[in-house]
């Protein structure tokens, strides 16, 4: 599992799947063409977050980081992207089980009730050896799933250990047929991982509370559009600078799927992001998203806000 999961890494990171490689302007990621892992199937009952029902969902939009540690030293950000694929969790109440399955992975991971460390109403956290999945349902209708696992790594020469994180955002169908006839508004805080490659602390980066408004369609043949704002900042030796202002400018499709582009020119940043209007009556929004800047720094991320 330990080359795998190192050639696995640098393929997803700096190969096909990369999507926001070097600069300019990348392309959005496509929704996945492969079967989820669960297979999710159709039921006559709709899908409710709360613990306390079975449900089987998949997702494309996802995206992996990771951190390095050398041996000795301290823990720094060693890359992270958006992906193309599709990822896939499925939960039964009882007796409680937890299978997350991801592009990158022959396997999905499987937890049991007794593998529960933390629960509360709107989270769950399945602990084994150096592996973890951390469930969080920020508000009602969209569930963000962390894959967490530590392996023996080496980065250009020096040995250590590689923590490495698979994150799928899940979301639930819009129902409601009617187009969008106002502005709708959604906020959230997002979650921003990144910096500069075996240099920026782990964890240092972090981001304040966002809000995104969807803009009904200017014609009959127009789409309805999406704008907000990331604001990036690190804190280091105790100070913290604002890096980046990601402005998102993207389009919503008829199912309620998210395209677009990110722009910072002032701190030299592009991007892309995609992401889906969730619940049925477009409760919520939840992007995936990435920027880099020509020094190679980047910044990779999600949103869910209601």
């Amino acid at each position: 599992m330990l080359r795998k999961f190192d050639l696995v890494l640098s393929a997803a990171m700096c190969c096909a799947v990369l999507t926001s490689c070097g600069g300019g302007n990348p392309t959005p990621t496509p929704t996945g063409t492969g079967t989820p892992t669960p297979t999710p199937t159709t039921t006559a009952t709709p899908v409710v977050y709360n613990f306390t029902s079975d449900f089987i969902v998949s997702s494309g939009g996802i995206y992996i980081y990771a951190n390095f540690t050398p041996t000795g030293g301290a823990e720094v950000f060693s890359d992270a992207s958006r992906l193309t694929g599709v990822a896939g969790l499925a939960y039964t109440a009882s007796p409680e089980k937890v299978v997350f399955g991801f592009p990158d992975l022959t396997d999905d991971v499987t937890y049991l009730g007794s593998e529960r460390t933390s629960a509360t109403a709107t989270s769950r956290v399945y602990v084994r050896d150096d592996t973890s999945l951390s469930i969080d349902k920020p508000f009602t209708h969209t569930l963000r799933a962390t894959y967490k696992r530590t392996d023996p790594f080496t980065r250009s020469g020096v040995a250590g250990t590689l923590r490495g994180y698979r994150v799928g955002l899940f979301t639930l169908p819009v129902t409601v047929t009617t187009a969008i006839g106002s502005n709708l508004t959604f906020s959230g805080t997002p979650q921003v991982v990144g910096g500069t490659s075996g240099t920026t602390p782990a964890g240092a980066v972090s981001s304040t509370a966002s809000t995104f408004t969807v803009v009904p369609a200017a014609s009959a043949t127009a789409s309805p559009t999406i704008t907000g704002s990331v604001a990036v900042f690190d804190t280091i030796s105790g100070t913290t600078t604002q890096r980046a202002n990601l402005a998102f400018t993207g389009t919503i499709n008829a199912s309620g799927g998210i395209t677009g582009t990110i722009a910072d020119t002032p701190n030299a940043f592009t991007g892309a992001f995609s992401g889906a209007l969730s619940g049925a009556n477009r409760d919520e929004v939840a992007i995936v998203f990435s920027a880099t800047h020509a020094d190679g720094r980047k910044y990779v991320g999600s949103v869910i806000a209601d």
